[in-house]
């Protein structure tokens, strides 16, 4: 596709349309945006660098957590148990993590839950 610029003219190769209707706000079928094959190969290097980065750290973070001798767990505001690590499951009883977060999805531990 080529357009002139007057002086001359500018060679585009789109390689992505992104066709999108915003809730009824635009015509059916109107073309929002074109991505150029060069751009949409840097981001999409970009984004798999990114990912991979995010990926090794997390597998950092969970071998760390899993590994530590001693108990560490997470949990929300609400009293429900996101996260415990193996210590923690035997520190209080159980075979693994998956147990007891079964066992604390299910169990009341408050006499009063609504205060």
């Amino acid at each position: 596709m080529t357009h002139d610029h007057g002086t001359g003219r500018l060679w585009l190769r789109p390689t992505l349309l992104v066709v999108i209707n915003l809730f009824g706000m635009l015509a059916a079928g109107a073309i929002i945006v074109v991505v150029g094959s060069g751009r949409l190969a840097r981001e999409s290097a970009m984004f798999d660098e990114t990912a991979a980065t995010l990926q090794a750290a997390e597998a950092g973070y969970r071998a760390v957590i899993d590994g530590a001798v001693d108990g560490i767990y997470r949990m929300t505001p609400g009293g429900r148990l996101t996260q415990i690590n193996h210590a923690s499951a035997k520190i209080l009883g159980y075979e693994s993590p998956v147990d007891c977060q079964t066992a604390a999805a299910k169990a009341s531990h408050y006499v009063r839950p609504e205060r």
